[in-house]
């Protein structure tokens, strides 16, 4: 769930730099999005592993993209504030997550040893969910047909609960901190951290941005999602425990 631009941040500048990564980061994941092993995933289990490498590349590039894109800031006279242990975007409920994304969160979790801990936390994050859609569920009983609610407004209703990522570890930390989704690396502050607490009482005077994945990178995104066709739900605690339970069945993926 992103947040509208706020008006009081500057239009950063598409510049050359920007666009050669973009253009890099666009190459790495078309490369991914041409193996025939993504068609055969479901029943296989089996990815090459230069597709792990790819991928790699791919988020070193988009760090650089994304520290370049801070600095514009910067230089337009906001400092992003964002720390470690500074968790409070961290009891959002990020959708929109892609299959590629879910793979190595899925896989980095069994490699860590992390997997039974953090499952159980998904499936306790995802009942929460459920119930805050119950909430809901009247009320879209009652709207015409083809004028579906806003899943938006269920996703505000779950962070005002301000329930932790269940990938945090100790010192608010992230679990996964090398493979974490797009969305939680695209999301910054630009005003004092506590701020961003919605029980603080300048909350909605919290400065935010959203740095978004350039739009054609988001297309080959979509686009191995396409290839993999899992049809994975939008939530992301939705997404991991169907991809565990229906997909994986708890097995571990194969890199050959």
């Amino acid at each position: 769930m992103k947040k509208t631009r706020d008006s009081r941040l500057p239009d950063l500048p598409e510049d050359t730099t920007s666009k050669e990564f973009a253009s890099a980061m666009s190459r790495k994941l078309f490369e991914i999005s041409c193996m025939a092993e993504l068609g055969r995933f479901r029943s296989t289990l089996e990815l090459p592993k230069i597709l792990k490498s790819l991928y790699h590349k791919f988020l070193q590039i988009y760090h650089q993209y994304l520290k370049h894109k801070t600095n514009q800031l910067k230089k337009l006279g906001r400092q992003p504030t964002c720390s470690t242990g500074c968790s409070f975007c961290c009891q959002l409920m990020p959708s929109g997550i892609s299959t590629l994304e879910i793979i190595f969160i899925y896989d980095t979790l069994r490699e860590e040893k992390l997997f039974s801990r953090m499952y159980r936390r998904f499936l306790e994050r995802q009942e929460i969910l459920e119930q805050v859609r119950a909430k809901y569920r009247g009320i879209e009983a009652g709207v015409p047909r083809g004028k579906k609610l806003n899943t938006d407004i269920v996703l505000t209703d779950y962070k005002q609960k301000r329930i932790p990522c269940p990938l945090l570890i100790e010192g608010n930390a992230c679990g996964i901190y090398s493979v974490r989704p797009i969305v939680c690396r695209e999301y910054f502050s630009c005003s004092p951290p506590a701020w961003c607490d919605p029980a603080h009482p300048h909350h909605f005077q919290a400065l935010t941005i959203a740095l978004p994945l350039p739009l054609e990178c988001q297309d080959m995104l979509d686009k191995i999602d396409a290839a993999l066709e899992l049809s994975l739900p939008d939530a992301f605690s939705e997404a991991f425990v169907f991809f565990s339970t229906n997909i994986t069945r708890f097995r571990p993926i194969k890199w050959t």
